[in-house]
């Protein structure tokens, strides 16, 4: 069964404890945008495709102003960088989106560097992917 949602804003659905924390933005954020803590704990866009991220920004601000990240506990949307498929496993994408983290095949880990690539590519997975969309359309995941 599909849930339908009325919704059409970032968050999709919330359970638990509060999903949110805020951070001060590190540049100017909008809501939707895939976010990383910078070394000065300022949250940023990702820049690069399996980078590691906190979550998804639900109310943006300027630079040097206060955001609100949903970091757990929620569906959200987020701007699909690739084609992502429901139950795919998410990874930033590059400009502060999402991405699915591509399989290891047995003979991707024939070196050294492979396996580490691999061991941190599967570190960096964050979310699963709820609903899919195309490049560029809004990608539902559960974080």
């Amino acid at each position: 069964m599909v849930d339908t949602f009325e919704n059409t804003g970032v968050i999709v659905y919330e359970q638990g404890p509060s999903p949110y924390m805020s951070f001060y933005a590190g540049e100017t954020l909008s809501a939707g945008d895939v976010v990383y803590i910078s070394a000065d704990g300022t949250v940023s866009k990702t820049t690069t495709s399996g980078q590691g991220f906190i979550g998804v920004v639900t109310v943006g601000g300027a630079n040097g102003k206060k955001v609100t990240v949903a970091v757990r506990n929620a569906k959200v949307r987020a701007k699909a960088y690739g084609t992502v498929t429901a139950n795919d496993a998410i990874v930033a994408g590059p400009g502060g989106t999402v991405m699915t983290l591509a399989d290891v095949a047995a003979g991707d880990l024939s070196t050294s560097a492979a396996t580490a690539t691999a061991i941190n590519n599967a570190k960096s997975r964050r979310a699963t992917c709820d609903t899919g969309a195309a490049s560029g359309g809004l990608a539902v995941i559960i974080l």
